[in-house]
Order: structure tokens, then C-alpha cells, then sequence
């Protein structure tokens, strides 16, 4: 039986009731004994001390070799563990749990193997990157739509396979990611906020760019100044050696000039005090893939010469000022990420047609898998 919840709800003190109530009566039990594994796992101090408490369970146990025999009816037999769960996991981890035992086909080596893998996982999106790991091994869903199409019918009766398809793998990435960070975060290289959100110390963070910069050896490789009350974008020796930069939460209000930066490919500045950005800014910027100007509530325009960045993959606009779309965003051919979400946004004529179905597709905008212009109270 397993017995499980956060630190202090009292499954230790709810143990030591059962474990007295039984030594005085017994119940039809022979013996009770009481054993608590220390994070230092000694096979024979355990036995030597199985009936004296030391601490809590910490690593597997092999119950075998310890010398307690496998529960089974006929020795009637019972273990009762305590174990430190999240007691506020999404409720829909349960099903999907079922969903990947099922995946095992009942192979006991599989149920095991898997068990143990996923007892650490606690987002939704981490079990359902299990689910896609074990529905195919592949990184293409080669040979599966005829299996998993019908499931999501009803989400995608408008689109065709190859875009349902597209949506899938998208959202497979997604999944991918966020297991990425629940790594992290058991790793202790980000830490988790009362809001659900996290963040990487500070410790943390100049490591991982000294590591990220060849040793300290290309420092201006990586340009990280977050919320720091910059006025204006630090000075640059060598544009060009700069692969991205990050200025998110500062007080930088004019982006001017036109940097030569050949070789970035992350531009963030959002949650910032941004008010205006020159015609002139992006044109030298060719690498760049990622801009996220989210969250500068005063930014009302972004130039045409958005269209220079031919690279372009994800664009975040969303929470801004802005009330229409530049011209040249239509230029912005391999665009995959595109976030609108802003609330005086008067139109988006120009860069969309509409279907006979009364689906919106962007014109230009081919390989698109993501598009979102909720929240736009005046569009609306």
C-alpha cells in the first residue's frame, strides 16, 4: 500500500498510530515491524536496526534483499510505505497515467521501467511527451495518422492531414520542452514560483553562460542584461560576435540606429518601457530568428523595416500598444510563431484571406503553426 503527500500533512505520525495500535493488538498479525530507510542506503545496518527508527525512505529498496518477503496472499504479507508526492498535481495526470500503462501492453519489465521513470514527472505535458515517446519512436509521426487522427477529429475538421499533422508536431514540441524544464527544475537549475512559473538564479545563470560562451572566451557571444535599469542597449565592442541578447525588463525607451549584427539570432526586450523603434533598427540582422518585444505597453509601432529580418521564426507582439500591423510583415516568410494578442489592435488587413469555411490564413505565410489574436477587444 502506498501512502503518499507533501512533507508535514502527517503520513509519518498516521504510520506510528497504525504501528502501536499493532504491537499492542495484534490482530491476526504475527509480527509488526516498524523500519525507516535513511538517505544512506546500508543493506546490513538496516538489518541490524529494523526495528529502531533512523529516517525516511530516500532510495530503492529491495525488499528481497533485505530479507523481507515479497507481499503476497499467502504469506499475508503487507509492506506500507510513505512517500513525498505533489498533492496539487493536474487532476488529469491520472488518465494520461492510464494512457501510458496502457502503451506497456501489460509487459511487467515495461509497467516497471516506465513506472519509475515517470514517478518524478508532475506537468500534464511531460506525461503526454511520454505518451507521444511511446506511441512512436520516431521523430515523425510516419505511419500513425491513421491511428491518431481520428482522435483529434474534432478539434481539426477544417484542416487538411499534412496541416494536422503540422499541429501535432507542434504541440509534440511543446510537450518536449516543457519536460525539458521539469529536468531542470529536479536538477535544481531552475527553481519553481508560487505562480507555476520559473526561474534560474543568478548563480546559475552566469554558469551557464560562461559555459555557453566557450569558457568565457567569446563574452560578447551572449549579451544578458535583465532587469537591470538600463536606459540604453550596452556598448558592443563587435556586433557581430554577438549570437543573442536578451534586455527584457529594463527601462530602454528608443531603439535607434542600425547595429550590424550578423550573427544574432535572439533579440529579447520584453516587459520593458519601449516607446519607439527606428525604420533602420533590423536592417542587419539577417540570422535573426527569435524577437520577442511582448509586454511594452507604450510601443504603438513597429517599422516596416521588420521585413529585413528574413529569418524570422518567432514573433511575439502580444500586450503591446500597437494598433497596426506593419507592411512588412507579409515579408516574413518562414514565420512559425506569430502572437497578436493585443487589445487595441484596429485591423489585420494585408496579411490575411479568408477561407470559404470562415477560417483567416495569412497570406504570405506558409509554414505558420502558430497564430493567436485573442484578446483583441476592438478587432473583435
Amino acid at each position: 500500500m502506498g501512502m503518499y503527500g507533501m512533507g508535514g500533512v502527517g503520513k509519518t505520525t498516521l504510520l506510528m498510530q497504525i504501528n502501536n495500535k499493532f504491537s499492542e493488538e495484534r490482530c491476526g498479525f504475527d509480527f509488526v515491524i516498524w523500519v525507516v530507510v535513511s538517505k544512506e542506503l546500508h543493506v546490513e545496518k538496516i538489518q541490524d536496526e529494523i526495528a529502531q527508527k533512523v529516517d525516511d525512505i530516500w532510495e530503492k529498496v529491495d525488499l528481497t534483499e533485505i530479507g523481507v518477503p515479497f507481499p503476497a496472499p499467502e504469506n499475508r504479507c503487507k509492506v506500507v510505505f510513505t512517500t513525498r508526492k505533489t498533492s496539487d498535481s493536474d487532476p488529469e495526470i491520472p488518465k494520461l497515467a492510464k494512457d501510458v500503462a496502457r502503451k506497456c501492453g501489460g509487459l511487467p519489465l515495461a509497467l516497471n521501467v516506465i513506472g519509475e521513470t515517470m514517478s518524478c514527472k508532475k506537468t500534464v505535458e511531460e506525461w503526454r511527451h511520454a505518451i507521444n515517446v511511446l506511441t512512436s519512436y520516431a521523430t515523425e509521426f510516419s505511419g500513425m495518422e491513421d491511428k491518431i487522427l481520428p482522435l483529434l477529429k474534432y478539434s481539426y475538421d477544417n484542416l487538411k492531414g499534412e496541416d494536422v499533422k503540422s499541429c501535432l508536431l507542434y504541440r509534440r514540441a511543446e510537450n518536449k520542452g516543457y519536460e525539458i524544464i521539469g529536468d531542470l527544475v529536479r536538477a535544481s537549475l531552475l527553481m519553481e514560483e508560487l505562480n507555476k512559473t520559473v526561474r534560474m538564479h543568478d548563480v546559475v545563470r552566469e554558469m551557464a553562460l560562461w559555459i555557453a560562451s566557450e569558457l568565457g572566451r567569446e563574452k560578447e557571444a551572449f549579451i544578458v542584461h535583465a532587469g537591470v535599469g538600463l536606459n540604453e542597449i550596452p556598448k558592443v565592442k563587435n556586433w557581430n560576435s554577438v549570437r543573442r541578447m536578451s534586455l527584457m525588463k529594463n527601462k530602454i525607451r528608443n531603439l535607434a540606429g542600425s547595429p550590424e549584427c550578423l550573427e544574432l539570432t535572439a533579440f529579447l526586450m520584453q516587459r520593458g518601457e519601449l516607446v519607439n523603434i527606428s525604420s533602420e533598427f533590423f536592417k542587419s540582422m539577417p540570422k535573426l530568428q527569435v524577437l520577442d518585444l511582448s509586454f511594452n505597453e507604450h510601443l504603438t509601432k513597429v517599422p516596416d523595416g521588420v521585413s529585413d529580418l528574413v529569418s524570422l521564426k518567432y514573433l511575439n507582439l502580444s500586450d503591446t500598444g500597437i494598433r497596426h500591423l506593419p507592411k512588412g510583415l507579409q515579408e516574413l516568410k518562414k514565420l512559425i510563431h506569430l502572437n497578436l494578442e493585443v487589445d487595441e489592435l484596429y485591423t489585420i488587413s494585408g496579411i490575411l484571406k479568408l477561407e470559404s469555411n470562415g477560417i483567416a490564413i495569412p497570406v504570405t505565410m506558409n509554414k505558420l503553426r502558430y497564430f493567436s489574436i485573442e484578446r483583441c477587444t476592438i478587432l473583435r
